[in-house]
């Protein structure tokens, strides 16, 4: 096992690292959002688009429980199959979850 060493930002924004160290920051970032979007506005714009309040509740929940389960799984997968494969495939369902998501209920 290697050895842990401190890394100061000026490493992280060196020439060549710095394009890599921007996305990170960015994917954080966009992951906070999504977090704070799904506990805070997802029932909001679900009853705007006509969903029940305890249907766009138990949607939330289950979405939350979902990222935990995905968590657990992806970490597993990262170890098994590499974790550009892993990013990939979790990137591409999260995108057509996402579309599922912003469909209209049925009438």
């Amino acid at each position: 096992m290697r050895a842990i060493q401190a890394i100061s930002v000026k490493a992280l924004i060196r020439p060549g690292q710095w394009p890599t160290t921007l996305c990170f920051w960015l994917t954080s970032f966009a992951g906070l959002l999504l977090v704070h979007g799904v506990g805070q506005w997802l029932p909001k714009i679900m009853g705007d688009l006509g969903y029940e309040t305890c249907d766009s509740l138990l949607f939330s929940t289950a979405l939350s429980v979902g990222g935990i389960v995905d968590m657990l799984v992806a970490g597993r997968l990262a170890d098994a199959v590499g974790p550009r494969r892993t990013v990939i495939v979790r990137f591409t369902l999260t995108a057509v979850f996402g579309a599922v998501m912003v469909t209209p209920p049925p009438e």
